[in-house]
C-alpha cells in the first residue's frame, strides 16, 4: 500500500491509530505499532504530531488498555515517535497535552 499525503489517507491512519489505542492485548495492537514504525515518514507533520498526542494522552490518562506488554509497546513507539519530531512538532504535542495535569509518562 502507498500512503500518499491526501487528506483521505492520513484521516485514516489517525482513525486506525485510535481504534487501536482502545483495544485490549489483541493482534491488532502489534501489527498497528509495527504498520506505524513502517510507515512513519510518509505521514505529515500534522498527522506524526496528532498520533503522538493521542499516543502520549491515552498513556497519560492510563486509557491503553492492560496489559502491560500493551502499554509497554505504545510507550515504545511514543519514545521512538518523538525522538523523530522537530523541535516545533515536539513544542506542539507537548503543549497539547499541558493541560492534562498528568505527569509525562514517557
Amino acid at each position: 500500500m502507498t500512503l500518499t499525503d491526501s487528506v483521505s489517507d492520513q484521516l485514516m491512519a489517525i482513525a486506525a491509530h485510535r481504534y487501536c489505542l482502545s483495544r485490549q492485548q489483541t493482534y491488532i495492537v502489534g501489527v498497528c505499532i509495527e504498520w506505524l514504525y513502517a510507515h512513519w515518514g510518509m505521514f505529515t507533520e500534522n498527522t506524526q504530531q496528532l498520533i503522538l498526542r493521542d499516543t502520549v494522552s491515552a498513556l497519560m490518562s492510563n486509557a491503553t488498555s492492560p496489559p502491560a506488554t500493551t502499554i509497554h509497546g505504545w510507550k515504545d513507539f511514543a519514545r521512538w515517535g518523538m525522538d523523530r519530531l522537530t523541535t516545533d512538532q515536539e513544542t506542539w504535542v507537548r503543549g497539547a497535552l499541558s493541560r492534562k495535569q498528568q505527569a509525562w509518562p514517557l
